[in-house]
């Protein structure tokens, strides 16, 4: 049949830009406008290095990611699984503007939260400028983590949470120390940690508790209390 064996060669033919541009059109995470701001700024965007390691419906994830973020927003956190990871895995991507992440400042976070930091990449994009925004220099950085305890993470719970929670902390909104672990083994906000944080605190300044070490571990091999903590 001439036209299969025509559909084949073009199938064998076809690049990674010509399928991330084919697939992009048809994809359901962009409207019928961001699909053509998305064609503008990023068809023929992907460094080597990345399309290496990617596949196309990841960078259209990616690509859906940067649109997302705000003009106010310095750093998008996105954690996922792939289907050969253990429970106890969560990769992050960071989306940030402008810089790389310091793995230096990232490391500290991640450990703060109850994780252990196993591999890093990063890439570099150059987006084009499109109608609503200019060209932007933007760092995409993978970081696989996994429990430092061991115990399943629940992505599905805890995910949106640690992603406000990183950026939050990123931008000086939150703290970073050892309530954090919180988030995670409770699925609770950034806020509900602090709130933790506090009491904490003036239970220590009142002479009731031990220092604030003692306590941050107290409550990530306890979370039970903590959680009752935050339902009275």
């Amino acid at each position: 049949d001439p036209r299969a064996l025509d559909a084949e060669i073009a199938e064998l033919t076809r690049t990674w830009e010509d399928g991330f541009e084919q697939e992009l059109m048809r994809s359901d995470l962009f409207d019928a406008a961001a699909r053509e701001e998305a064609a503008n700024r990023f068809i023929n965007t992907f460094t080597a290095a990345y399309r290496e390691r990617y596949p196309v419906q990841e960078a259209l994830i990616d690509t859906a990611e940067i649109m997302r973020a705000g003009d106010d927003e310095i750093i998008r956190a996105r954690v996922y699984r792939i289907a050969t990871d253990a429970e106890n895995i969560m990769r992050c991507k960071f989306y940030a503007r402008g810089d790389v992440l310091a793995l230096s400042a990232t490391v500290p976070i991640l450990e703060n939260m109850g994780l252990f930091v196993d591999s890093e990449l990063n890439y570099e994009l150059q987006t084009k400028g499109g109608t609503l925004h200019p060209a932007q220099r933007v760092f995409i950085h993978e970081i696989e983590t996994r429990s430092a305890d061991g115990k399943p993470i629940d992505l599905e719970r805890a995910g949106h949470a640690f992603e406000e929670a990183f950026a939050a902390i990123w931008t000086g909104k939150a703290e970073s120390d050892g309530f954090n672990r919180l988030i995670l083994a409770l699925s609770c906000s950034w806020r509900e940690a602090a709130l933790v944080r506090a009491l904490a605190r003036y239970r220590q300044q009142s002479g009731l508790d031990p220092s604030q070490t003692v306590q941050e571990q107290a409550l990530a091999n306890n979370p039970k209390i903590a959680a009752l903590i935050l339902a009275f």
